[in-house]
């Protein structure tokens, strides 16, 4: 059977389990019985002596000045006191319980003692917690509103009575979610779910005041605990401004990045050993290049000439600016084009940045260059028609002079005997009157009067003709050193003209070639050929050439050449770099300007000191006897049997006699301007076939076979250019395109390609 522990046990076992000090004490502050919890450094032999509870918990010799057991002695009445140990520092929490005998006199009293140090830290804590948080409350700059779970106001700020035009009362009123206007109201619930579940939110939104004003806060939550209450914090700070400072700059920065972007010129910024720090979009247009690929690398990489860095690198560091620099720069295809530069040094610190402009200006040097070229030429046609108006007059009143001087000496002649002394002279005067009658009309020529007969010539007659002639033998009789050669197109088309202005022409060219060769030069060679040419865009030479077909003739030779300060005035009357009188009248390079003027042709003059020179006279053609050519090919099988053929041609003179010349050989025709009246015609007007111009503004001829290959992909055509056969030539061909037909038109040529490509 157990033992049942005595009282003593029971008593030593309760005290034990308390976790408190408990000791009793007598009326003489004699501790009678402890279990000495929290006083482990009192040694056995200690608690068997009489012990006193100020000279043991208090290191005292004497009772504490205030001692609330000897109160409780006193009124029996029990006590709870803090007190804190100046041995350790520590706080603790003493309750004081009376102990009452039979009479109902207090004989002891229990102390029993907590120590409560970390309690009055956590205490000392959030008092100072909240004393530092009710100045951050009420002092904020932001609106701050404290609510309960659901959301209930519970306090709020100054600020936050200002900038919700508010009352306190009016506040305690409310929920937190009728601070947010309309839709708002559901995003501001799903937020306060939010910092329940995760302590703190953050985010934007739209809040309301009472006088119906809205503006934009950001709002800063967070959930924390007062007084066992948790409680959810919104710190609300109206951020309207600095919203309306921020679209301002947004659409600021879209408008300068609309502008930046659509800068038709480039707009570049470089640090001074030229790298690219930014440049507009537009580079891409001018230069070929994205701005991408040119940012980091050196804008002097792109310049035709390398010196040109250097001075403008010198005029930057000197006068801290440029202005209006012209300079050639290399685009990404190779091209060359020419640019202004604007550009200013600007100093940000220590670093230092080149900002400008570059324009490209090589269309208005283009125009520039046609302008001086055009008002050279206009010149120099005032000059001759003013010294052409001139020579007609002198001509007019030496022709009536001459009648009698060279019609006089025929009639002495005709009377005097065959012995007679005066026969020698009376001749030397009639061929001076002839020569002076040669003069006449070579001034006439000049003054554009002499052509007064216009006939169909074929040009390799009048030079086969002369180069037959006695006077071309004579020459070349004279200078059997120089080798004549010539090359006549076979198939060279008509002009309307004189032949005998155009064969007095050639004859001044091929005489004027043979003199500027030096004797004994080597080579020492003359060249004359003739050729069909198609114009398809204004040629700038000597003349601007409009566009149109011509037979051109050219006369080459290997003399010393003219000098440049010459050419300008080769033309004019009695202009030579030889002796006046030894070779001719001075009129014979007038009197060429003056027949191809006649002719409505143009002259293009290339020559260099030492190297020769080349004329080439340009004539337009003639379809005068199409009509009669057309009638004697319709026996060689090459006139069609009413096929549609459609004639693409951006020149209006090319569709005309491609269309007049078709006709003729018995085709159907339909004309377009250019390759996307073609296609659009084509999508639902099937043809025959295409005679297509490779040659054409905005969709050139093969981008127009292309188009139509989509819609008929077997598309029957012929291809046509007034230049050599091209690589665009030999596509369309490979494509399916038939024979290549160069301009200008030969009948046969155009009749027997169209067949061919028919018949295939």
């Amino acid at each position: 059977m157990d033992r049942k522990p005595t009282v003593e046990e029971l008593l030593t076992s309760t005290l034990e389990a308390l976790d408190g000090l408990l000791c009793v004490i007598d009326r003489n502050h004699r501790i009678i019985l402890s279990n000495w919890k929290a006083h482990q450094w009192i040694t056995e032999e200690e608690k068997r002596q009489p012990s006193y509870c100020y000279k043991v918990f208090k290191n005292l010799d004497a009772p504490c000045d205030y001692c609330p057991p000897v109160d409780t002695f006193n009124d029996g009445k029990p006590r709870t006191y803090e007190d804190r140990n100046p041995i350790d520092g520590s706080f603790k929490e003493i309750r004081v319980i009376p102990i009452f005998d039979d009479r109902g006199e207090v004989v002891n009293v229990i102390e029993y003692v907590q120590d409560i140090t970390k309690r009055k830290q956590a205490e000392e804590l959030l008092k100072l917690t909240q004393e530092k948080f009710s100045g951050a409350f009420h002092y904020s700059n932001d609106a701050i509103v404290l609510c309960d779970l659901q959301g209930k106001i519970i306090d709020v700020n100054q600020q936050a009575l200002s900038q919700f035009a508010r009352t306190r009362d009016e506040f305690l009123a409310l929920t937190i979610f009728d601070l947010h206007p309309g839709v708002e109201r559901d995003a501001a619930k799903a937020i306060l779910a939010e910092v329940i579940n995760n302590k703190y939110a953050r985010y934007e939104i739209d809040i309301v005041n009472k006088r119906e004003r809205v503006y934009h806060a950001e709002i800063s939550s967070s959930l924390f605990e007062i007084a066992d209450q948790q409680i959810v914090q919104f710190v609300i700070r109206d951020v309207t401004k600095r919203k309306q400072v921020e679209e301002a700059l947004k659409k600021s920065e879209k408008e300068y990045r609309e502008v930046f972007e659509s800068y038709l010129d480039i707009y570049f910024e470089t640090d001074l050993k030229g790298k690219i720090l930014t440049v507009t979009p537009s580079v891409k247009e001018i230069v070929g290049y994205d701005a991408a690929e040119l940012v980091g690398q050196t804008v002097f990489d792109v310049y035709s000439d390398a010196t040109v860095a250097d001075e403008i690198t010198f005029r930057l560091t000197d006068q801290g600016r440029v202005n209006n620099f012209e300079v050639e720069l290399n685009k990404k295809d190779g091209q060359t084009i020419v640019v202004s530069v604007n550009a200013n040094l600007v100093h940000k610190g220590d670093l230092s940045v080149v900002k400008g402009t570059v324009r490209d200006i090589t269309h208005q040097k283009k125009l520039e260059t046609e302008r001086k070229e055009l008002e050279s030429q206009l010149a120099r046609r005032h000059k001759m028609e003013a010294l052409g108006f001139l020579a007609g007059g002198v001509a007019h009143d030496l022709n009536n002079k001459l009648s009698a001087i060279v019609s006089y000496p025929d009639l002495f002649l005709y009377k005097l005997p065959e012995e007679s002394p005066l026969r020698e002279p009376m001749m030397t005067i009639k061929r001076s009157g002839e020569e002076a009658a040669a003069i006449v009309q070579d001034l006439l020529t000049l003054a554009r009067r002499g052509v007064t007969a216009v006939e169909i010539v074929n040009l390799n007659t009048v030079i086969t003709e002369y180069l037959g002639s006695i006077e071309f033998k004579k020459l070349s009789e004279r200078r059997v050193d120089v080798q004549v050669k010539s090359r006549l197109s076979k198939r060279l088309l008509n002009i309307a003209g004189s032949p005998v202005h155009l064969s007095k022409s050639l004859a001044n060219l091929v005489r004027n070639a043979f003199e500027a060769i030096p004797l004994n030069a080597s080579p020492a060679k003359l060249f004359i050929s003739t050729e069909n040419r198609s114009i398809d865009q204004k040629k700038r030479g000597y003349d601007h050439i409009k566009e149109g077909d011509y037979v051109v003739v050219t006369v080459t030779d290997s003399g010393d050449g003219i000098a440049t300060r010459d050419l300008e005035r080769i033309f004019e009357p009695f202009y030579t770099s030889k002796r006046m009188g030894r070779s001719g009248t001075g009129l014979g390079m007038s009197v060429i300007w003056g027949t191809v003027k006649d002719h409505n042709g143009y002259i293009d003059v290339k020559s260099k000191r030492g190297k020769g020179t080349t004329f080439k006279l340009y004539f337009p053609i003639t379809r005068a006897q199409v009509t009669e050519e057309c009638t004697e090919l319709r026996n060689k099988r090459i006139h069609g049997q009413g096929e549609r053929i459609m004639v693409v041609d951006d020149i209006a003179a090319q569709r005309e006699i491609a269309q007049t010349i078709l006709r003729e050989l018995g085709y159907r025709v339909i004309t377009a301007t250019c390759g996307r009246e073609a296609v659009s015609y084509l999508k639902n007007n099937p043809v025959d076939l295409l005679m297509l111009d490779m040659i054409m503004p905005q969709m050139d001829g093969l981008e127009t076979y292309k188009e139509v290959l989509k819609i008929h992909p077997r598309q029957k055509a012929v291809v046509v250019s007034g230049f050599a056969e091209t690589k665009n030539v030999k596509q369309a061909q490979k494509l399916g395109a038939g024979p290549y037909i160069k301009k200008p038109y030969l009948i046969e040529q155009i009749g027997s390609a169209i067949r061919k490509e028919l018949d295939r």
